[in-house]
């Protein structure tokens, strides 16, 4: 059995090929995905404060009165944003349930306030029972978002828990129309990774960009990175034969290969014409072929998705942040979806707690 001699180049594009199909199956999903729920809705998390274990443990004589009445369990607030992130508006027609909220087994609302909202954006949050808390909204569009503050009352349970650990048990549901899963984020975004790591990560994505557009090229054949074309030869001079190769240049010269110990020397045909006798080596072609050609192209086009991953969490962070400013410039007075008594702002609550020191 012949086992099949293979290029560098041949190799290189069979690589590609395996390494661009594997892409291409997962950008494949990832946009028939995109495609069946076109809609995104992001929960952005500001803060979240367990009041009772935070403050009024740590201060004696401190207490936490709700509706005059004492609180002897922890209390959450949660402060955050509602992001219409995706890449079509939401329309009131696409709704047939509106997006709820609920707590954990246990666990109650207190308060729902909205806080800001993006211009001309209809929006309001009603509790419709102790866990549930329903928001609704008019035309929400596509990189809108709105603010909201709410209280939640935590079991003996569920208090043990760091108020940020609150978030991952919220249960989001709907029946919206083109919409999935309500994902979660937290504002700002922290940066796990220190600076130096950071650089690094974005240094090797760029240095893969340039290795995928390095081998691109080169098994397509183009450029000054691409393969030269040449000829072998059989170059016979004062008797003695030598295996030479031949490349064309741009400036009208040849570069000879082989004749000196291989050495490229780059020479006029004319002249060694007249010193020597030429004959052509007959090779089968073997390269560039269609297979090299595709796979050095789906080579080029990989870089592009290792450019957008290097910055993505950039992109990701800039966007957030400009969706949410759009929201804290045109902040609410006051817009509250029970009739409370008790504000969720920082400076009211302050208040509050001072009104309850004995």
């Amino acid at each position: 059995m012949t086992v099949p001699q293979f290029s560098f180049s041949d190799t290189l594009g069979i690589a590609g090929i395996a390494v661009s199909a594997l892409f291409g199956l997962w950008a494949i999903y990832l946009t028939l995905r995109r495609v069946k729920y076109p809609a995104s809705l992001t929960f952005v998390r500001e803060q979240s404060v367990a009041l009772l274990d935070d403050f009024a443990t740590r201060i004696p004589n401190l207490a936490i009165l709700y509706r005059d009445t004492p609180i002897d369990r922890s209390v959450v607030l949660l402060s955050g944003y509602l992001v219409n992130d995706g890449s079509v508006d939401l329309t009131p027609e696409m709704t047939e349930k509106p997006l709820t909220c609920t707590l954990p087994g246990g666990c109650a609302w207190l308060e729902f306030k909205l806080t800001g909202v993006a211009e001309d954006l209809q929006t309001k949050g009603e509790i419709i029972s102790p866990s549930v808390l329903e928001i609704s909204f008019g035309l929400f569009r596509r990189d809108e978002a709105f603010s909201f503050q709410a209280l939640a009352l935590l079991d003996n349970l569920h208090s043990k828990l760091k108020p940020e650990a609150l978030v991952e048990k919220l249960h989001w549901s709907h029946r919206i129309a083109s919409l999935g899963e309500v994902k979660s984020a937290t504002l700002p975004q922290p940066e796990t990774k220190s600076k130096i790591r950071r650089l690094i990560s974005k240094y090797v994505y760029l240095a893969v960009v340039a290795l995928y557009v390095f081998a691109g090229i080169s098994t397509v054949g183009i450029g000054p990175l691409g393969r030269k074309p040449s000829i072998d030869y059989i170059y016979e001079h004062d008797g003695k034969k030598t295996n030479i190769q031949l490349s064309p240049n741009m400036d009208g010269t040849t570069t000879v290969t082989g004749l000196d110990k291989d050495r490229e020397q780059r020479v006029h045909l004319e002249d060694m014409a007249k010193t020597g006798r030429f004959t052509p080596v007959y090779e089968s072609h073997r390269e560039p072929n269609t297979i090299s050609i595709l796979a050095g192209l789906l080579m080029i086009l990989m870089a592009f998705p290792f450019t957008y991953q290097a910055f993505a969490n950039d992109y990701k962070r800039y966007r957030f942040r400009r969706m949410v400013g759009a929201t804290t410039r045109t902040r609410l007075s006051s817009h509250s979806a029970r009739d409370s008594t008790a504000a969720l702002d920082v400076n009211t609550m302050e208040d509050d707690t001072k009104s309850a020191c004995d």
